[in-house]
């Protein structure tokens, strides 16, 4: 592999941006600094460029095995997403130890970002559970009400939650509503509506009330066991409420929320209309704001994408229990963060931290994550003073659409490298193999 010598970059790294250079050989960050004048196979002058760590997003939807993985890679490193850390959905999630080991090696060589898996907790596989090699899994995945309409992984009897979280030697990271309110809701509007429910409604089914109760349980259950605990996609201002009494006293349970929710509210479902449709919901303005506010006081720690490749063909549907829920978020969740950046809200080096050093901390991912010597050199090359007008034309997932259709985006990405490889440049994706590596995870750091 040629070594790569990139000079004049602003470097967002650790709380700090600085101007130097970064040295890559063998895939590794082999030096910072001031290094123009060392000898290296390629020079790329950043001319001035922000680069940060790659964003690692910390639980995306690909489903369908590893070939549409690999296809949904190519629109992570168009986003300047070198890592991810995936679920699956529907047929696809992984919930024995055998299925993960054999999509870990289907993947090799496909990928073009680095790639890990949760395993997801069933009614019948918790012995497998405990039984798994924790450095072969980012986490465990916990559907308590929410995230999923199969009922063989919603997880409700209180005896083998509390086992699962006394016993777990990996994080938990979990995907909470209160299931029987969420019906009564659908059954309520269903009265009203018949199956043809107006989409708008869907925050008012999938309301802040179900998502606060059945948080409030699972957050004491984890307390009680002293286990590491994620929360997945925070979708409300009462949420942030309870993770901020939690923040200065408890280290070991954290919280994600994903970008759609910090840019959309119900506000926005008139222009987008079944597009908005999300598990949870996006909710009111005012959630928005608090979500927004979590971030930049601590009470929420990581950022993902909220990526979920679904078809414009399962948006199409009068019938709103037809229309699927998710949308494709990974080639648009960096620059929407970076809109953010320019309203004065995030600063860049609050948005490495939640999208790349914090989640390699969380879920125990050695050497990356970070701009340091010897770390895999996975990085992200912006353009802040690069707009572009987003249509789904330009949409690399199989998902085929964007809900960003139209709009005005005042960066760009310039560059992805992921394993010291540029797997991305200004709209193209280079003719290369796929460089992304399977992740292993010391979940005792």
């Amino acid at each position: 592999m040629a070594s790569l010598l990139i000079v004049n970059a602003h470097i967002v790294n650790e709380g700090t941006v600085l101007e130097g250079d970064v040295l890559i050989r063998h895939g590794r960050i082999e030096a910072l600094g001031a290094l123009q004048g060392r000898a290296a196979d390629q020079v790329l002058d950043a001319g001035g460029r922000y680069l940060l760590p790659g964003m690692i997003d910390s639980q995306s939807v690909c489903q369908n095995g590893f070939s549409t993985l690999a296809a949904e890679s190519r629109a992570a490193v168009a986003g300047g997403v070198t890592t991810l850390l995936e679920v699956g959905a529907g047929k696809q999630l992984l919930t024995t130890p055998g299925s993960l080991e054999t999509l870990r090696g289907e993947c090799g060589g496909h990928c073009h970002a680095n790639f890990g898996f949760y395993l997801t907790a069933t009614t019948d596989n918790l012995e497998a559970v405990r039984a798994l090699d924790t450095q072969l899994v980012c986490g465990i995945n916990l559907f308590l009400g929410a995230g999923t309409d199969n009922a063989a992984v919603m997880l409700e009897d209180p005896e083998q939650l509390e086992q699962l979280f006394q016993q777990a030697a990996v994080p938990l990271v979990a995907h909470c509503a209160d299931r029987p309110a969420v019906t009564e809701n659908e059954e309520s509007y269903r009265g009203i509506y018949g199956d043809e429910i107006p989409v708008e409604n869907h925050s008012l089914i999938h309301s802040d009330e179900a998502v606060f109760e059945a948080t409030q349980r699972v957050l004491q259950l984890a307390r009680k066991a002293g286990c590491r605990l994620q929360l997945m996609q925070v979708s409300s201002v009462r949420e942030t409420g309870l993770l901020g009494e939690l923040a200065q006293d408890d280290q070991l349970i954290g919280a994600e929320v994903a970008v759609p929710w910090l840019h959309f509210c119900d506000e926005d479902y008139p222009a987008l209309g079944p597009l908005l449709k999300l598990d949870p919901a996006v909710k009111t303005a005012e959630d928005r704001a608090g979500l927004i506010q979590g971030v930049l006081d601590g009470s929420i720690e990581l950022i993902g994408t909220g990526h979920h490749a679904v078809s414009l063909a399962a948006k199409r549907s009068s019938n709103y229990f037809d229309i699927t829920s998710g949308m494709p978020m990974l080639q648009h969740a960096l620059i929407t963060l970076l809109e953010h950046y320019h309203d004065g809200i995030f600063s860049l080096e609050l948005i490495a931290e939640k999208t790349s050093h914090r989640v390699a901390e969380r879920f125990g991912i050695p050497e990356r994550g970070f701009i340091r010597e010897g770390y895999w050199a996975d990085l992200v090359l912006v353009d802040l003073e690069q707009p572009f007008r987003d249509s789904h034309y330009q949409v690399l997932s199989r998902s085929g659409w964007s809900p960003f259709d139209g709009y005005p985006f005042r960066s760009s990405i310039r560059a992805t490298w992921v394993n010291g490889q540029q797997v991305y440049q200004a709209g193209q994706l280079p003719d290369c193999p796929a460089r992304g590596m399977p992740l292993s995870f010391d979940h005792e750091r």
